[in-house]
């Protein structure tokens, strides 16, 4: 078993590897669900500044028999067959990833590092002592995440790892994350009694007479982050908040290798995202029937993400107002959405990133550049 370990994230406090044993899990608010994210229900991240509308493909392509079928994740999903069963509780580990190609390695150590220096995912870890395993695996899902015995994993699709920047991967991160994963195991017993009250309700949206209803929808916990004042939806937003916060300090530390670029797309990822999920009631499929539908929830979603960042007044938030994206039009929708379509096709024709014998952790060395 040859498993190639770098210790590669920021420095993080002692307290924040738990050696603990985990808590007990607090069941989720929707019980039975399971946190399979497929290309039709995942958050989207844009192969450009202005390609923002990924869920709209049924799954990704594959150039393997795929592991599971659908949205729903199989049951016993294979490991990496070299995985390291003593890694402390509470890290962040990146595996798969092979290491031919620089830019590959440091998009994977900035992922490590910016997740690592997420306050509220500082105490998700140090409360659970759960470690996130970033898994990347060829499956028709571009990403899916769940807990799995003393774990919480995060697979992702070798192709869109490699084919989006850095802040459009942490984007879909975000989802992964913060809409499934904190907030099913931090909400508080009335927060989860606030939460089941939605179920099966229309709320209305910011669109005349249209409304979403988590009724029917694989995905509820999709419609309840995008319902604004649920604790989702604050969830979801504060941690793109404190994801894109971190990403500044590390475009501007001296070896900076995160681009200004890629915290406006991680902000687009995160609008983008709430903007599908009301305008179809998180049928990706059906932004090509709703673009003007569709830019106008951005548009809404794009003002309430100013308006907080104009309440926090502070320096941080003024820079990340100025690198905020502007407002969409429904022909920016049908153009976008058709563009990634194209790209999504030509997935296959890529060369495989994956290799199982290559592992990489967040613990409490320095992040360094791999040569």
């Amino acid at each position: 078993m040859n498993i190639s370990t770098h210790r590669i994230a920021p420095p993080l406090a002692d307290t924040d590897i738990m050696n603990s044993a985990s808590q007990p899990a607090t069941p989720a608010p929707f019980p039975g669900r399971r946190l399979a994210v497929g290309a039709a229900t995942c958050a989207h991240v844009p192969h450009s500044s202005s390609d923002i509308w990924l869920q709209t493909m049924p799954t990704a392509p594959q150039s393997q028999p795929p592991s599971h079928i659908g949205n729903v994740a199989p049951p016993t999903a294979t490991l990496p067959a070299n995985e390291d069963n003593n890694v402390p509780m509470g890290e962040i580990i990146f595996t798969n990833l092979s290491g031919h190609k620089l830019d590959h390695r440091i998009k994977k150590d900035n992922i490590l590092a910016v997740l690592g220096g997420i306050s509220s995912l500082k105490r998700y870890r140090k409360k659970f002592g759960l470690p996130i395993w970033i898994i990347l695996e060829h499956s028709p899902a571009i990403a899916c995440v769940r807990e799995k015995g003393d774990r919480l994993e995060v697979r992702l699709s070798p192709w869109f790892f490699t084919g989006q920047n850095l802040g459009r991967v942490l984007g879909m991160l975000a989802h992964e994350l913060f809409v499934h994963s904190v907030p099913d195991k931090m909400m508080t017993t009335t927060q989860k009694i606030e939460e089941r009250d939605l179920y099966d309700m229309p709320q209305q949206t910011c669109i005349p007479k249209h409304h979403i209803n988590t009724g029917g929808n694989a995905q509820a916990d999709h419609i309840c982050g995008a319902i604004q004042d649920s604790y989702r939806y604050k969830c979801y937003r504060d941690g793109v908040y404190e994801m894109a916060e971190y990403m500044l300090k590390k475009q501007e530390s001296v070896d900076a290798t995160v681009t200004t670029t890629d915290i406006h797309d991680a902000i687009l990822t995160y609008l983008s995202d709430l903007a599908m999920i009301t305008a179809t009631n998180d049928k990706r499929s059906d932004i090509l029937k709703h673009p003007r539908r569709t830019a106008a929830c951005f548009n809404h979603y794009l003002q309430e993400w100013r308006s907080f960042l104009t309440l926090k007044d502070t320096q941080e938030a003024r820079q990340l107002l100025a690198l905020t994206p502007g407002s969409k039009s429904a022909g920016s929708v049908i153009r976008e959405t058709i563009s990634l379509i194209f790209k999504w096709v030509l997935s296959p024709f890529r060369a495989s990133v994956v290799d199982g014998a290559k592992t990489s952790s967040a613990s409490t060395a320095n992040l360094k550049k791999q040569t």
